[in-house]
């Protein structure tokens, strides 16, 4: 995004970056587990990059992805959930308000927030990229990676164009962030890659990730970036612990499409609920 002060787009971005928390913390009391689940919105939180679209997802329905897409452990929620979204969609450069205006505010804000849980963080794309980034800095207890960024230099040409990456590039940490791929080997984070290897843009990124333990690639044979599962199978996939995920996809990492990954992580009749409801949704009100 190409923003200029007079631009009116910017304005009201602006106004809800100065008066909104953007975070959003739900909190589930009664359940066994110890997880603090944070979920990191992309750079699709609003379509278009009109002032119409902006208030209509974010001011109006205070959009977050993931709100109902969260993890189930055993059959219970996590005792604690946080949505972040960013929304000068800017791979989270600006942080998220005001206050919270910086990667380093926003590793120190999350600290607080998960003191003494268990930490996973989860996002697609630009929330890949910095789920991969706390989860280094919280040491969480593993990542979601999900068609994740790890070099921002080597993504298109976001870094010329973007008004924010551009003017941080002149920061001294700017490499620590935008670079995350180089401190991948010399930590242990566990992270799980959901990489749809048909994708021009993910094989690019996937050529920068290190071959280790600690990393666990699920490959879905899509041309399209993105999450690569239909929503039937998403929660059922952030759920699975690393672990968890090594044993399930043991001998069968690649997955031949969209629709048999859906099927193998969600089930059967969960994917054809959601098609019935697709379906429902579609032609229901010609009938």
């Amino acid at each position: 995004m190409d923003l200029h002060i007079d631009n009116e787009l910017y304005k009201v971005i602006l106004k809800e970056y100065e008066t909104s928390k953007n975070y959003y913390v739900r909190e589930n009391f009664n359940v066994a587990n110890n997880l603090c689940y944070v979920y990191f919105s992309s750079n699709a939180l609003y379509e278009f990059d009109t002032v119409d679209c902006f208030k209509q997802k974010v001011v109006k329905e205070d959009r977050y992805e993931w709100k109902n897409k969260s993890a189930l452990i055993n059959g219970e929620k996590p005792r604690k959930e946080i949505f972040i979204r960013d929304i000068w969609r800017s791979w989270y450069v600006k942080g998220i308000n005001n206050e919270i205006s910086s990667y380093t505010k926003l590793v120190e804000f999350l600290k607080k927030q998960t003191e003494g849980l268990r930490v996973r963080c989860v996002g697609v794309s630009s929330g890949g990229f910095i789920a991969v980034i706390i989860s280094l800095e919280l040491n969480a207890d593993s990542c979601y990676a999900l068609a994740a960024q790890f070099s921002l230099s080597n993504h298109f040409d976001h870094l010329k164009q973007n008004t924010f990456l551009k003017k941080f590039t002149r920061e001294e940490e700017s490499e620590y962030y935008f670079e995350v791929w180089k401190r991948l080997s010399e930590n242990k984070n566990k992270i799980i890659y959901l990489f749809p290897c048909k994708s021009d843009q993910d094989i690019e990124q996937k050529s920068f990730l290190p071959n280790l333990d600690n990393i666990f690639t699920v490959e879905i044979n899509v041309s399209n970036h993105g999450i690569a599962l239909y929503p039937n199978a998403i929660s059922n996939f952030i759920s699975l612990s690393f672990e968890d995920c090594q044993s399930f996809f043991k001998g069968n990492k690649l997955m031949k499409n969209k629709i048999y990954a859906s099927i193998r992580i969600g089930g059967l009749n969960s994917f054809m609920s959601f098609v019935k409801k697709r379906v429902k949704k579609k032609y229901g009100k010609k009938n």
